[in-house]
């Protein structure tokens, strides 16, 4: 079965992103995409854990990535149809708080495979698809925000 740790500190070591474990053996995977000269890159972050039993007697690894807060503004068909471009990922709605701990639906993108079917070029694609998709999408419907 794949190693999550190993692969995602190999990565690190390969790679110009930073990865970070914390509690609870989560990840923090910093993105840091180059933009055309003169622009400040953009940052996108993908958090990854390891779910148990979300189906019975499986695991899945958990890729979630915000790009902004929802709110009734935001075109959601074109949100959508951005979206569908994505070959593992999705958009979806999840809880969470402001800085001041308000009730807020994060957008988000997310994908959530089963660990028994990923290989190490698979959950690494996966990883750089919802942090590429989020990316995009965060810019084009939220501004130059950097999660």
């Amino acid at each position: 079965m794949l190693d999550i740790k190993e692969t995602l500190l190999n990565y690190a070591s390969a790679t110009s992103h930073q990865v970070t474990l914390l509690e609870d053996d989560k990840f923090q995977i910093r993105f840091e995409f180059a933009m055309e000269e003169g622009q400040k890159n953009r940052i996108q972050t993908v958090w990854c854990w390891i779910i148990a039993d979300r189906i019975p007697d499986e695991k899945c690894v958990y890729f979630t990535s915000p790009i902004g807060t929802y709110n009734p503004t935001i075109d959601l068909y074109q949100l959508l149809r951005d979206a569908g471009r994505a070959f593992y990922s999705t958009v979806t709605l999840v809880p969470n708080k402001d800085t001041q701990g308000k009730p807020i639906e994060s957008i988000t993108v997310q994908a959530s495979p089963l660990l028994k079917y990923l290989t190490k070029d698979a959950f690494l694609h996966i990883l750089s698809e919802v942090a590429g998709v989020a990316d995009i999408l965060e810019e084009k419907y939220f501004g130059n925000i950097s999660h």
